[in-house]
């Protein structure tokens, strides 16, 4: 349950507060900062997978790769709340 929460943690700290205003809210305008968000992104996660021990190199481009897909396919929904 500890592995749950620390996942939940970084996320949550690595997906918005240590992203700044400016890459969180240009990020849907441009996907080179969209690669910069999901890149940062993935590190923090990345580092956590690494911290238990469960740390693989082919983690973090497959992390980058679905958090820059689904972000952008967020960012060009029109109706945000769903």
């Amino acid at each position: 349950m500890k592995n749950l929460y620390l996942f939940v943690f970084l996320h949550c700290i690595a997906d918005y507060p240590w992203q700044g205003d400016f890459l969180s809210s240009a990020k849907g305008k441009s996907d080179f900062l969209l690669f910069c968000h999901s890149a940062i992104w993935a590190g923090v996660v990345w580092m956590g997978f690494l911290s238990l021990g469960m740390g693989s190199e082919l983690i973090f481009p497959w992390l980058c790769a679905g958090h820059f897909a689904i972000d952008r396919w967020k960012s060009h929904k029109t109706d945000k709340t769903r």
